[in-house]
This record gives C-alpha cells, sequence and structure tokens, in this order.
C-alpha cells in the first residue's frame, strides 16, 4: 500500500514543513512529505540531497485548469488563505489521483511526538478519516467553548485523510471551498472546516478517528485532559499517548501562560527544532530567504489595560485559573440570566475596569447608557471610571438611574446600608438593583474587607436600605462549594512551582466535575445549607422619595 503524507504552505514556512517532517520520520522512516507551495518560491532542489523523501509541488503548476484553476482566479490574490485553504482537497485527489492509497494532509504546524502508523489502519477499508475538535460536551463547564462547536465545526480541518474511495468526498469539499470558502459564523460558514460536518451525511465510509492523543490543542483541554502518570509521562485522559499536537498560535500562548503547563517540554522541542530548520535554511540557500516569524517565541497576547478580560467575559475551567474560573462564570451566568431586566441608564456600582460593560449594553437588555461608579485614584484599578463617590455620595441626582448592579463590592464596605441607600436614592422608583456577594473567599484587598454576608443579612440591609421585591439565590451549593475550595488551595497555597502544576492537573477532572455536578438553585436557605456566594435583585419601593 502506497501512503504519503502532505501539507500547504506559502514559502515563508517552508522551515514548518521540515520540521513536520522531522517529526514524522523519526517514527517512519520511509515517509514521504508532499509540501504544495502556494506563491512564488526560488528554486528548492538543493533540499533533495538532505530531504530526499520530500516532494515540492507548485500551485502554478496544479491550477492550470478545472476547479483548482477556478479557486486560484478567486482566491490567491487578494484571499490567499482561503486559496491555500481551499487547495487540500485538489491536493489530496491529486496525490490520490498519482498513485497514491492513503493521502494524510496535515496542517503545517502540527508536530508528532509517537509514531503516526497506526492512523494507515484507521483509515484502511474507509473513504475519509476525521479528527474531532473534541471542544467541551458540557456548556455547564464552558458554554463559550461549548458554543464555538455550533460555528467552527466539528472536525478540526488541520488533520484530514483519505483513501482512493474518497476522491468523490474530495472533489464535493474542493467544489463547496470554490462556492464559499469565507468566515461568517451567521451564515454557518467557516472557511473550509465547517464543510467537514456534512462529509458523514453525504459519503459513505467516513470515519472519526477517536484517539484523543491526536490533534491535541487549547481547545480540547477538557475532552481530552492532560495527565501525569506514575512514570513521569503525560498522558491524554490516563490512557493515550500524545501522538501529534496543533501547535496554533492559541495553544502556544495557552502553554505559555500556564493554562496547558503540562506541554511545555512538548513545546520547548517543537521550538528547537523549528530554530534548527531556520537556521539550516539560512545557510544552505542560495537565494535569500523571508521566513516568517516563529509564532513559538511570540509574546502571549494579552488585553490591554480598561479591556475586560477573559477571566470576566469568557472564563475557562483551566488549570491556571482553578482559583476564580467559579466565582467568575457563576457571577457572569447570573447577570446574564437578569440581562433582560436591564433598561434606560444602568449605573454600575464599583465598576472597577468595566468588563461587563459589552453585556450589558447588548440586547435582549434595553440599556441606553451606562454609566461607571468607583472610587477615585483607585491603586486596585487602572482606568478612571465615568465618576467617583463624593464624601459618601453619589454625584447623580435622586431618581435618576432605571438600574443598578453592584458585583463583589458590599463587602469591602464598612457601612453597607450607607451604599445600599444611597444606591436607593438615585434609583427610580421601582428601579432594579442587581448585586451579588462572595461567602466562601479569602481575605483580600487587605484591610478593606469587611464581611461575609448570610442570605438573612442581606436580605434585611436591604430592606432597612428602602428596597422590597427582594430575591436571592445562591451562586454555587455544596459541590461548588468544594470545587472552589480545591481550586483556591492548588493555586493560592504557597507551595513550589512544579508542585502546582502537578496538583493542578490532577485536581482539575475532580474540580470540573464538581461543578458540572452543582445544581444548587432553590431559593431556600435551610439549616445546613452551604453556599459559595450570593447573588440577588431588589426594587426600590414605589413612593420612596430619596
Amino acid at each position: 500500500m502506497k501512503i504519503t503524507y502532505c501539507t500547504i504552505i506559502t514559502a515563508d514556512y517552508l522551515h514548518y514543513a521540515l520540521a513536520l517532517y522531522h517529526s514524522i520520520s523519526r517514527y517512519h522512516v520511509n515517509a514521504t512529505l508532499n509540501v504544495l507551495v502556494t506563491d512564488h518560491c526560488a528554486d528548492l532542489s538543493y533540499l533533495s540531497g538532505d530531504f530526499p523523501k520530500i516532494r515540492f509541488d507548485y500551485a502554478k503548476d496544479l491550477c492550470n485548469e478545472g476547479i483548482a484553476k477556478n479557486i486560484r482566479n478567486k482566491y490567491a490574490v487578494r484571499q490567499e488563505d482561503c486559496f491555500r485553504w481551499s487547495m487540500k482537497p485538489v491536493y489530496i485527489t491529486y496525490l490520490l489521483q498519482l498513485g497514491f492509497d492513503q493521502v494524510f494532509y496535515l496542517d503545517g504546524d502540527l508536530f508528532f511526538f509517537s509514531g503516526p502508523d497506526f492512523l494507515s489502519k484507521e483509515l484502511s477499508g474507509c473513504s475519509v478519516l476525521l479528527t474531532p475538535h473534541w471542544r467541551t460536551s458540557a456548556p455547564q463547564i464552558d458554554p463559550a467553548n461549548f458554543e464555538v462547536l455550533q460555528t467552527s465545526g466539528l472536525y478540526n480541518a488541520g488533520f484530514v485523510a483519505a483513501s482512493r474511495q474518497g476522491i468523490p468526498a474530495m472533489e464535493w469539499w474542493a467544489s463547496v471551498c470554490e462556492y464559499q470558502c469565507i468566515k461568517d459564523t451567521k451564515r454557518g460558514l467557516f472557511a473550509d472546516q465547517a464543510y467537514l460536518n456534512l462529509l458523514p451525511i453525504y459519503f459513505d465510509g467516513v470515519k472519526i478517528l477517536r484517539h484523543r492523543g491526536c490533534n491535541v490543542a487549547n481547545w480540547n483541554q477538557i475532552e481530552s485532559c492532560r495527565t501525569l502518570s506514575s512514570d513521569g509521562r503525560i498522558k491524554i485522559d490516563n490512557k493515550w499517548d500524545i501522538v501529534f499536537i496543533h501547535f496554533t498560535r492559541s495553544t502556544i500562548n495557552g502553554i505559555r501562560s500556564g493554562d496547558d503547563g503540562l506541554l511545555q517540554p512538548y513545546l520547548e522541542e517543537y521550538q528547537s527544532t523549528l530554530e534548527k530548520f531556520k537556521a539550516y535554511l539560512v545557510k544552505n540557500s542560495p537565494a535569500p530567504l523571508n521566513l516568517s516569524e516563529d509564532r513559538t517565541i511570540a509574546p502571549a497576547t494579552r488585553p490591554k489595560s480598561g479591556q475586560p478580560t477573559d477571566d470576566f467575559m469568557a472564563p475557562s475551567c483551566r488549570p491556571a485559573k482553578l482559583d476564580r474560573y467559579l466565582i467568575r462564570s457563576s457571577i457572569l451566568d447570573a447577570l446574564k440570566h437578569h440581562h433582560k431586566q436591564f433598561s434606560g441608564i444602568l449605573l454600575d456600582v464599583g465598576c472597577g475596569q468595566s468588563p461587563y460593560k459589552p453585556l450589558l449594553m447588548s440586547p435582549p437588555g434595553k440599556v441606553a447608557s451606562y454609566i461607571g461608579l468607583d472610587m477615585e485614584n483607585s491603586p486596585i484599578h487602572k482606568n478612571q471610571p465615568d465618576i467617583t463617590w463624593h464624601e459618601g455620595k453619589i454625584p447623580l441626582g435622586d431618581n435618576s438611574v432605571d438600574c443598578a448592579i453592584c458585583t463583589e463590592v458590599l463587602e469591602h464596605c464598612p457601612d453597607p446600608e450607607a451604599v445600599l441607600k444611597e444606591i436607593c436614592r438615585v434609583l427610580k422608583p421601582n428601579g432594579l438593583l442587581f448585586l451579588t456577594v462572595p461567602f466562601l473567599w479569602p481575605l483580600h484587598e487587605v484591610p478593606h474587607d469587611e464581611y461575609r454576608y448570610t442570605p438573612f443579612s442581606l436580605h434585611r440591609h436591604f430592606a432597612a436600605s428602602g428596597f422590597t421585591s427582594i430575591d436571592l439565590y445562591p451562586l454555587g451549593g455544596w459541590d461548588a462549594s468544594l470545587a472552589q475550595l480545591l481550586g483556591l488551595w492548588v493555586r493560592r497555597r504557597p507551595m513550589k512551582g512544579w508542585a502546582r502544576t502537578i496538583l493542578s492537573y490532577t485536581l482539575l477532572p475532580l474540580i470540573r466535575w464538581l461543578i458540572y455536578k452543582d445544581r444548587q438553585k432553590t431559593t431556600s436557605f435551610l439549616e445546613g445549607s452551604m453556599i459559595t456566594g450570593l447573588s440577588g435583585t431588589a426594587r426600590k419601593t414605589i413612593g420612596t422619595g430619596k
């Protein structure tokens, strides 16, 4: 059986192709790699001596007729990425028609850490082999990642394999890429990738590769949990060896930031290999090369000061965030639950960096304007709020705002009723206040950490400050409380860095399971109840003046 691997690159990614081949050939000595270069490229024949099993093809030669020509005419000049993506099924088909029995397409940023021979057995008797993204199946744990499944596709187009029986499927994939290869999630389009969802429907013999060690990337940390075995090896779910990692920019940033820290040795090997082949090309190329910057050494993307961070608007249950995931996600869920009740002028009391402003100003709420209120010159918050407290007063007139939120603020107030009465004063009659407070949380912003509230004391403060229609809800119950304590312990207790990393990954599955199991929705606070924190709403009593 004739088997080959292939990838598609622009000329500046030549060192990525060499690194990819190196990672395959150390396990499969006779492996061949076909590389399609989609832009102008100098003569690469000098590589044949050191890399006799790498063969280069050029788009200018493959795109002279048929659908390949149409794709080149449509995308090559103005949409180079779309051209490269659309050529995947064209190139796979071309190689199958050359006489190969199986063709494995690999993105240039894949790197193998175990032998790929079993992949041929997986494809045997099938037409197409696909790898799922393995994004989370539990929206309760990581809603943002779950929702991306609906827009970016179920399968990752960085790895697609086909046998000769798969030629009709590849020809169809090429035809729909020619029709439209754009990212427009509102229309259900995601370049070449979302089309893969349809292959198991329209074509026989399409198989899903279920080995979780394949296509390891930042998006599948929950479903493909990294674990440390007793012999010190990194496994996936204590079962699968890592076969290949997809080193996208987000995967690299996740490793470097510590969110996917167990993969750090793999990233270092990948980076070292890229640097080696980049140096080789610079030394041996007869013509000057313009090679791309290695994304492995690019600084991780960080939010600009004053912008909402992922912790607030897209919290993720990752090893490096086990201390704050639960509190951030529960507050966000509570805000979303009451979002449609906000309207008119909204006051954000203790706004900090205003992380929730984009959510509050979007539908289904009807907020017309947002006012951020905080302390003047606070050392904790970097951006300046819209207005600041002045001698214990909110600088707004009586009955001037329609609604207000106050998240994780009241525990810092020495006189909580004074704060609540000020909020009540500026609210219009029947105006809504949304509030959250922690219960199970360490001392923070010391010495300005004053209280932890039970639902009974919070209800009393609301009522005494001019509010009625008071509804309080637990942010989490017994299971969430244990998850939060474990997360805080492993991320904040003093310990060695290596111990924190190992323990974070060890506890990650348990913490996720506890969060998933927590179903504390009752508003009845009975003897023996346990809570992580509280959210609540109340309305200014109608008829209340100031």
